[in-house]
């Protein structure tokens, strides 16, 4: 009977440890799905506010070239009005340099308003490639106004 009662109570005892240990595993895995609800949704939100950013900058930067092409078609309308001053011979040739930069700010302008955003990687090498053909016809125009000078 004594063996009975000590197999019983031995039975009881290994059947409280695996009890204890499977619901504490099981608390630890609801902590784990929580951890990781809680991650996933930090996560989510540094993402929309990445996104947020990400989109400001391309924003901020149509209205800076929306500016800069404002300011490239007042240099054009400033040209075109100095067509008198060249030399006859030379008027043709002028006109035609300042129609090609006009057409240039026009095809850089609408290539502004038709990016579609589509990474940061590729954001960065079209703001890059941009801003150099914008340079570009800056410089350009600037030294048309030069030669008009002279």
């Amino acid at each position: 009977m004594r063996s009975n009662i000590i197999a019983i109570a031995g039975a009881l005892i290994i059947s409280g440890f695996m009890a204890t240990g499977c619901g504490s595993s099981e608390d630890r895995a609801r902590e784990d799905v929580k951890d990781a609800q809680e991650n996933v949704a930090e996560a989510q939100n540094d993402l929309n506010k990445a996104n947020a950013e990400y989109e400001a900058e391309i924003e901020e930067y149509r209205r800076t070239m929306v500016d800069r092409s404002e300011a490239n078609n007042r240099t054009i309308d400033e040209l075109k009005a100095n067509v008198d001053k060249q030399r006859k011979e030379a008027r043709e040739e002028y006109r035609q340099k300042v129609a090609a930069l006009e057409e240039k700010n026009r095809e850089l302008k609408a290539r502004m308003s038709d990016y579609k955003a589509d990474g940061k990687d590729k954001w960065e090498n079209f703001k890059t490639e941009f801003n150099r053909d914008m340079d570009n016809l800056g410089q350009a125009l600037s030294d048309l106004g030069k030669n008009n000078v002279k």
